[in-house]
């Protein structure tokens, strides 16, 4: 499901802020000065959209409302908060818990409720009530009443809770655009330094759990930390992958071609196949291929039947179709052929003194420096920090080529040149796999381009909140 976001609202930021966003376009960029809350306000988005409700809870706001796919959601910072705790809960929780949620109706949830909130009842007086209504319903649960009944409250609570939130987290599982924030690191740092105080109030918290879990915890920590120098590793193993799906479905698609021609051989060849100009220079590229097995001069010797038509002969209705299913198999991987000729040619009007080469014949690609007479590659890490945010964002856009995203941007500004901020945002929208962009910027050049009508300062979205104003009265 395509991605729609239409307003987006957060109460009470700072404890005394509304701010209230409406989206017309695709594309939305707001400028503002140092200390306006840019940041803030996208972070909060972000977390929002992708369900780090942890995260979210630490930002300091009342509520916040978000239109979607044409649905109104609503939910306080108390909401959240206690959605988070009883999620925290839950998973620490044995099956029992979700044995039982399993099988009470929304009916038998009202009547536990009831029970919960009789009056003038002890508490033992529903514990047994609540025992001989499970009894009655033929729910038999080996466990101690005390237990059930604590559960039977969660339980409670979590179905009667705000039920804008879980609806919400169903909605956006829905969609299927990932979420990019860019620049990398920062979202990375902010991320990082939210893990490792977790982790100290983990340890202060439990110190037997901390022992449990603080290995997976040093794995995190390490991963984050690599990705803080943006991802090359991570770009290293799309492109190995993107090469490796090619070779894979080119071979797969090879062999059954074998069984084809079997088969067409014995019931007959096709008569009506033609061959257009512009896959002349595929058919060259495929041919040349290793898998296909040609030597150059049976190479030449096709290419010479197709540039005088002689393909077309009765006598080569078989090599004909062969080149037609040739073109079938490139067909069939040509999304990632595409994807790496767009990453190649994007990524090089950024780069200094060096370029990205695909050879697609032996299935490449390689960084060189330019003007290097050892014409040899040369590792990513010797990109400049730029450079590799660069590299690490179109390679998730491009070398991920069935995804489409969510773009937040957050001041490309600081680690940017001008030119590079004035080719950013229209190179994301190019390249056809943009959902939604929202950028805040305090530089002129980051919208020094046909996005300059989608500015706007976000100033003018923010007041007083009214709950801070009823506060001051």
């Amino acid at each position: 499901m395509k991605p729609t976001v239409e307003n987006f609202e957060i109460l009470g930021l700072f404890g005394g802020k509304d701010v209230k966003l409406s989206f017309t376009n695709k594309v939305q960029i707001y400028i503002g000065e140092n200390g306006l809350g840019k940041t803030t306000v996208l972070n909060t988005l972000y977390y929002l959209l992708s369900l780090k409700f942890e995260e979210l809870v630490n930002i300091n706001f009342s509520e916040i409302k978000i239109r979607i796919n044409e649905k109104n959601y609503s939910f306080t910072k108390t909401d959240l908060q206690g959605y988070v705790n009883r999620n925290r809960e839950r998973n620490r929780k044995s099956g029992i818990y979700n044995h039982i949620d399993k099988l009470l109706d929304d009916n038998s949830i009202l009547s536990l409720k009831k029970i919960v909130d009789g009056k003038s009842d002890t508490q033992f007086d529903k514990i047994l009530k609540i025992k001989s209504y499970l009894e009655k319903t033929g729910l038999s649960i080996n466990a101690p009443s005390s237990y059930i009944y604590d559960v039977i409250i969660d339980i409670i609570t979590q179905r009667t809770e705000n039920k804008s939130i879980p609806l919400f987290v169903e909605d956006i599982r829905k969609i299927d655009s990932r979420i990019l924030y860019f620049p990398t690191y920062r979202r990375v740092e902010k991320d990082l330094q939210n893990l490792i105080s977790a982790i100290k109030k983990e340890r202060e918290d439990d110190d037997d759990m901390w022992h449990i879990s603080m290995h997976e915890d040093e794995d995190s920590i390490i991963s984050m930390s690599k990705l803080i120098h943006f991802g090359m590793t991570d770009v290293q193993k799309r492109i190995r992958i993107i090469l490796n799906q090619i070779t894979k479905i080119s071979r797969e698609k090879l062999d059954a071609l074998s069984t084809d021609l079997l088969k067409k051989e014995i019931k007959g060849f096709p008569d009506n196949i033609k061959i257009k100009a512009e896959d002349i220079s595929t058919i060259k590229t495929i041919l040349s291929r290793e898998q296909v097995g040609l030597d150059p001069e049976d190479k030449n010797f096709v290419l010479d039947l197709i540039e005088s038509r002689k393909i077309y002969n009765r006598d080569n209705k078989q090599l004909l179709y062969l080149l037609s299913q040739l073109l079938n198999i490139y067909d069939s991987y040509s999304i990632y052929d595409r994807g790496i000729k767009n990453f190649v040619s994007v990524c090089n009007n950024y780069l200094h003194e060096k370029e990205f080469i695909y050879n697609e014949v032996d299935l490449k690609l390689e960084l060189r420096q330019i003007n290097d007479s050892n014409n040899k590659d040369i590792d990513l890490n010797v990109l400049s920090s730029g450079e590799k945010q660069i590299v690490s964002l179109f390679s998730i856009i491009f070398l991920e080529p069935q995804r489409d995203f969510i773009f937040l941007i957050d001041e490309p500004e600081l680690s940017l040149s001008i030119f590079w901020q004035r080719n950013l945002i229209p190179d994301i929208i190019k390249s056809n796999k943009c959902d939604f962009l929202l950028a805040v910027t305090h530089s002129p050049f980051i919208f020094e381009n046909e996005f300059e009508e989608n500015t706007i300062g976000l100033s003018e979205f923010m007041s007083s909140s009214k709950l801070d104003n009823e506060r001051k009265r």
